[in-house]
This record gives structure tokens, C-alpha cells and sequence, in this order.
């Protein structure tokens, strides 16, 4: 995914689940260059495999801009609710401000 503004969803801006325990997690997903505004949570991650969150904005989202798994680098959290990230893996890099928690 690449490019893409999310804005003002009641819950996720972008949101990738996996639906069925038995199922195969999906693998190499990447959100590259988006933004994410005024969300509860900007992206969240519920079973994907290995996902990376490059070069995106996630400004102004109620809770997080950013929840569980995968590896982030590069971003822009600012403004965020309760905290920037909730995360399974350390972020690397990016710009860091202006958020609470």
C-alpha cells in the first residue's frame, strides 16, 4: 500500500487482521508513504507476518498512530493521543513529538 490518506475512521485508518487461526498469516506487506489523521488508531496490525511501516505521517489519531506488530522506520508520530505507538517490535528513526503517554 502505497500513497494513501486515511482520515477520521471511527476505529483504524488502515487495519490488516487475520480473520481465521488456520489460515497462513499474509507476508511482506508494505505500507509505504501514507497518512493517517484524526483515526481512533492510524495503523494496526492483527497478523501479518514481517509488515513494515515506512516513510508515513501518523498525526492526530485519538488513541495511537500506530498499534502492534511489524517493524516501523522513518515515520512521523506527532500529536497522538494516549501514546505514539503501542508496538511489539522497537521503531527505528523518524521524528517523535508532541505525544501524550
Amino acid at each position: 500500500m502505497t500513497d494513501c490518506t486515511a482520515r477520521g475512521n471511527g476505529t483504524n485508518g488502515i487495519f490488516l487482521e487475520l480473520q481465521q487461526d488456520d489460515w497462513v498469516p499474509p507476508r511482506g506487506i508494505r505500507i509505504t508513504a501514507c497518512h493517517t489523521e484524526d483515526n481512533r488508531y492510524g495503523i494496526s496490525d492483527w497478523g501479518a507476518d514481517g509488515l513494515l511501516v515506512t516513510g508515513c505521517s501518523m498525526l492526530g489519531n485519538h488513541v495511537a498512530g500506530r498499534r502492534v506488530g511489524g517493524r516501523v522506520s522513518g515515520n512521523d508520530f506527532s500529536g497522538n493521543g494516549s501514546a505514539s505507538t503501542r508496538f511489539d517490535s522497537a521503531p527505528t528513526g523518524g521524528r517523535w513529538r508532541d505525544n501524550a503517554g
